[in-house]
């Protein structure tokens, strides 16, 4: 009878685990799926990090990724030598998680990058060794020089080309203009635009953990938690060199930046809009004359290292 009793009552624990599951959407049991822009492969499942065994190894793109992704999981995503060259989008019940288990994404460093290389075809020369660019995505963007962002210089008259130095560039009227060097072409030069718009866009998603992610090269920000977005953690990722902003919060979104670098974004290292908040702790911002301050906000709330919310945060550059 003890047994009997021990068994229905066991039955009726996982009755009722299975009735809360249901209820917040989340499995008992969320998965680890890998990706590998090298050696992986969209036909496989992504449930290993090598063994390629009855389809069984990982994935090549981030993207597959999200695709077959349930609430809870954690993509991680391997470090190489090349650049994962994506925009993601994170939306809704699928790509949520809870307290206890968030929908992550998790590197050790890799790259997601939104360059592409400009056709030597679509400069025009304009004079004194300036070329001319139109790139399709326009208000703002970012000119990359030898994997890095090229000098850049603001303009004061507008529609009015900037005197420029060789190897600097300007945004005048949603072109890019590039001074080469003497002698020199752009097809000389390593040369790549923002092609990409934003790196990772979060819609209507709760307990997302982003982690260990060097987001680059996109035209408006490396990360955007859009609107409804609660219980964002954005921890030991670069954000850099991106058009608008590395990190940007808005509508009535929550988020936190943590223990993360941010650098040569065009507009803003960190920008807020709206009514969201956006906690800071234990970040490097590297801003400089050719790059945006270190926060802007346009509404909503920042706390930097446990200090109050304000509309009004300031902080300091740092090296």
């Amino acid at each position: 009878m003890l047994k009997q009793r021990t068994a229905m009552r066991f039955v009726f624990l996982l009755a009722a685990m299975g009735f809360a599951a249901a209820l917040t959407g989340q499995s008992l049991l969320a998965d680890d799926i890998f990706v590998n822009n090298a050696v992986g492969d969209d036909t496989f499942n992504g449930r290993s990090a090598s063994d390629a065994t009855d389809q069984g190894g990982p994935l090549r793109t981030i993207n597959r990724a999200l695709r077959i992704a349930q609430t809870g999981d954690r993509i991680i995503v391997e470090k190489t030598d090349l650049p994962y060259r994506e925009s993601l989008s994170i939306q809704g019940g699928q790509h949520s998680g809870t307290d206890v288990m968030p929908f992550t994404i998790l590197s050790d460093g890799a790259v997601l990058d939104g360059t592409s290389p400009i056709d030597s075809s679509e400069w025009q020369y304009v004079g004194k060794g300036v070329f001319r660019f139109q790139p399709r995505l326009r208000s703002f963007q970012q000119l990359y020089l030898d994997g890095k962002p090229a000098e850049w210089v603001p303009v004061v008259t507008p529609d009015t080309v900037p005197e420029l130095q060789p190897k600097q560039w300007a945004l005048v009227d949603g072109a890019i203009y590039f001074k080469a060097e003497d002698g020199k072409i752009p097809s000389q030069y390593i040369l790549r635009y923002c092609r990409y718009q934003t790196g990772i866009t979060i819609y209507e998603a709760r307990n997302v953990v982003i982690s260990g992610l060097t987001v680059q090269g996109f035209q408006l920000d490396g990360i955007n938690a859009h609107d409804g977005v609660k219980g964002l953690l954005v921890e030991n990722c670069r954000l850099r060199g991106n058009g608008r902003s590395g990190l940007s919060v808005g509508g009535a979104s929550r988020a936190q930046l943590s223990n993360s670098v941010l650098g040569g974004n065009g507009y803003a290292q960190v920008r807020t809009e709206g009514y969201a908040l956006l906690k800071i702790n234990d970040c490097r911002f590297l801003t400089s004359p050719y790059s945006g301050p270190a926060i802007v906000q346009s509404g909503g709330r920042v706390a930097v290292d446990g200090g109050e919310p304000s509309k009004a945060a300031s902080l300091s550059s740092g090296e």
